[in-house]
């Protein structure tokens, strides 16, 4: 078998799989066309066309580095041509770029779902489309689109619809292609690695080295790639391989030396998205925009497994850490902790109307990505200074002279209250660091934060009842859970302003710091600990914490027994319990 002089356009070249087909290929002399956007070298995720490229020479083979927006249609027309032009045709196109967001459909925005179906599904259309003049005329003409089975179990469709529709539509192009395009002797096939890939999106965004050890190296689907490419076009074709089943009709039965980690036992892997049985509970990524990911992406699985999805490196290239596009804060995640900046400095972080419609929906996709902690902290000199007086400002919102206004209004207050309750109903915790100013609508978020970190400069207020209003979005509700009563009245009604330490000194604020970087330092290492616990045990200890509120310490009790039995995993207690008998 070789690929000695064939043409090889592979999208998505410039690292990780891609990169791992090219370098297989130019092993034999193949010419390779590496088509991608990265085009600047970037320290999360190194490599550029140009070192592919200069990476493919050394191997032996050719290299044609194009700068590629897969979803632009004249740069695809243009690609082509100049790889036409350079090496005289195409003789196999690899689809290997690929965009990802885990998200649910409530969580998924509309430009993200547009992404996912232009970078995966449309591509591969388009990129076929004009590639096919010119694989025509290939004596040994292939199509092979990173993309996995179709599994019809619900569970994959259920937890991010849009990414496994645009996933399957590449397979069904897959499929109806194979059947297109038989008579002419052009084989079409998808390949699906079987468990995690070792790239740099699981090493700076997919839980590092921990994941890492549960991966294969990318080279496991290079040598699959290789074996289809050398097979005759009219007889493989319209398959749905899997790199470890497509080695297996190659002859290579021994898969360890694919392990990241030797001697690692496929049950030591992580399963890849699309394979067998869907979990129970799913990740997104953080991402397509984000690409998701840490322990960010992985999901618990029910025989206690995570999964990793193919589009992992892709997904970083769409964005890193950063997870959606909000109006009012920007969200990352990254190991498994969140991070949610005010951002409007300029306006002291005040809460516009937008804030509460976006902060829920934040907090679920931080739970879908498998986020174990939450920093909340400001952008600037202060945390935040209360709603936006442009929302107390507006005639509608304080209308309430009739019935109806007046109805209006309490469904209004209602739905602020619930924005904020989502961050003390979250399945993980939540810390607030705070810097400079926290009054009113800012001290009703703390407050429904799980503890607090602050500094020195840190005030808190209860601000409302200046504007002559009640504080009415938890503030009266939950303080005097945290401090003493008597202080909490008497700010509600005079709205004098608590100092960070004397906040520090009634127990409301947990550790006090003398300047806002070595208190996010701090709650950095925090939320990092708090991240490396167990998840169901952190979510069965909050509900039972919050469960306290209102309730007898015998109606706890119980409480705490349903939980326990409920959460409890006892694979992993094992494991816990070994380690410790280790030390």
């Amino acid at each position: 078998m070789s690929l000695k002089d064939k043409v090889l356009f592979v999208t998505g070249a410039s690292r990780g799989i891609g990169l791992a087909i090219a370098l297989r290929a130019a092993a034999d002399g193949a010419k390779i066309v590496i088509a991608a956007k990265t085009v600047e070298a970037n320290s999360k995720l190194p490599g550029t066309i140009y070192t592919a490229a200069e990476e493919i020479r050394a191997r032996g083979g050719e290299a044609l580095p194009v700068p590629l927006d897969v979803r632009d249609e004249g740069q695809v027309r243009e690609a082509i041509d100049q790889a036409v032009a350079k090496f005289g045709g195409i003789d196999i196109l690899v689809n290997n770029a690929g965009a990802i967001q885990l998200t649910g459909t409530e969580a998924t925005e509309m430009k993200r779902y547009d992404l996912m179906q232009s970078v995966n599904v449309r591509a591969v259309y388009m990129l076929s489309k004009y590639a096919l003049p010119y694989l025509r005329r290939s004596e040994n003409g292939h199509i092979l689109n990173l993309s996995p089975p179709i599994n019809l179990d619900p569970g994959w469709l259920s937890h991010h619809v849009a990414y496994t529709i645009s996933k399957y539509g590449m397979s069904l192009c897959t499929l109806g292609m194979a059947k297109e395009f038989e008579a002419e002797g052009i084989a079409v096939n998808s390949l699906w690695p079987e468990t995690a890939v070792d790239t740099s999106a699981v090493r700076n965004l997919l839980g590092g080295d921990k994941t890492v050890a549960r991966s294969r190296k990318p080279e496991i689907v290079a040598d699959a790639a290789y074996w289809i490419f050398n097979q005759k076009s009219r007889e493989v074709t319209g398959n749905l391989f899997i790199d470890s089943q497509v080695l297996a009709k190659s002859g290579v039965t021994d898969l360890s030396s694919y392990s990241c980690v030797a001697g690692a036992a496929l049950s030591d892997l992580m399963p890849d998205f699309f394979i067998g049985k869907a979990p129970e509970r799913l990740p997104v990524p953080q991402i397509v925009g984000g690409a998701a990911q840490g322990q960010p992406r992985p999901a618990l699985a029910a025989a206690g497994k995570e999964r990793i999805g193919a589009d992992q490196d892709k997904a970083a290239l769409e964005g890193a850490d950063a997870i959606g596009q909000y109006q009012t804060f920007s969200l990352s995640c990254r190991n498994s902790v969140g991070m949610l900046k005010l951002n409007r400095p300029a306006q002291v972080n005040c809460l516009p109307m937008t804030f509460f419609e976006e902060l829920p929906g934040a907090i679920r996709q931080l739970e879908e990505l498998d986020c174990r902690a939450l920093i909340i902290h400001g952008q600037g000199k202060h945390f935040c200074a209360g709603i936006d007086l442009s929302v107390l400002g507006d005639e509608g919102f304080l209308k309430a002279s009739t019935l109806k206004e007046k109805e209006r209004l309490q469904a209004l207050i209602l739905r602020l209250q619930a924005a904020l309750t989502s961050l003390s109903e979250a399945k993980f915790p939540v810390l607030a660091a705070v810097d400079g100013y926290c009054l009113g609508a800012g001290l009703d978020l703390v407050s429904a934060c799980d503890f607090r970190f602050a500094t020195e400069k840190a005030q808190f207020a209860i601000e409302e009842i200046n504007v002559g209003l009640m504080a009415d979005l938890g503030t009266l509700q939950r303080l005097p859970r945290l401090m003493p009563e008597g202080l909490v009245r008497k700010m509600a009604f005079t709205g004098e302003r608590l100092s960070g330490k004397r906040a520090f000194d009634c127990g409301f604020v947990s550790e006090l710091f003398p300047d806002a970087e070595s208190m996010l330092k701090a709650a950095e290492e925090c939320a990092a600990r708090m991240a490396g616990k167990e998840s169901s045990a952190m979510a069965a200890s909050k509900q039972a914490l919050n469960f306290n509120g209102g309730h007898t310490v015998s109606d706890s009790l119980q409480e705490c027994a349903r939980l326990q039995a409920l959460y409890l995993r006892p694979e992993v207690v094992m494991e816990n319990v070994k380690r410790i008998k280790m030390r």
